[in-house]
């Protein structure tokens, strides 16, 4: 049946859930740096560092795989709409953009206000959260709403995933 090679939302949240896992250790880690009395530069720079990691770990096992270590272990790939080849870069990349922009954003924002810097520190997580979790009803609501389960992203980047 062809119907079940897009039946892959639960595989999804359970690829989530193993590549929170991967980067699990960050958050002993993240908990020291924001402990108080640490350093601003140290936070911003760590928040940074971690921003890039994370985006990195997507777009790259993605461009490289088409599966992060969460897909690898469930056994889905993402793969070019036109299901014949592997995504490029630029498609790697356009599946994560709006996570990318969503941090972008906030810290354009958090820039250009003025406040203490734990209250910029507050705002920040709030945007991003809140940005973020809209942005997963969003794509929830597109992947329900398709035979072939793309999410938002799977449309900005010309992708879609499969089973294997």
């Amino acid at each position: 049946m062809e119907i079940t090679r897009y039946n892959t939302g639960g595989r999804r949240f359970l690829a989530a859930i193993i590549d929170g896992i991967v980067f699990y250790p960050i958050v002993f880690i993240n908990n020291w740096i924001f402990e108080p009395g640490k350093s601003e530069s140290l936070i911003v720079t760590w928040t940074i560092f971690i921003t890039i990691i994370s985006t990195l770990y997507s777009v790259l096992l993605h461009y490289k795989y088409g599966q992060t270590v969460g897909k690898m272990a469930v056994r889905i790939k993402v793969v070019d709409v036109s299901e014949t080849r592997n995504m490029t870069f630029r498609q790697s990349f356009f599946r994560d953009c709006i996570y990318i922009l969503i941090e972008l954003l906030a810290v354009i924002y958090i820039v250009s206000i003025s406040g203490t810097f734990s209250d910029k520190l507050e705002s920040y997580n709030n945007i991003v959260s809140n940005a973020q979790l809209l942005w997963i009803l969003i794509e929830l609501i597109t992947m329900f709403t398709n035979s072939k389960r793309r999410a938002l992203h799977d449309y900005i980047a010309r992708s879609v995933v499969i089973r294997v």
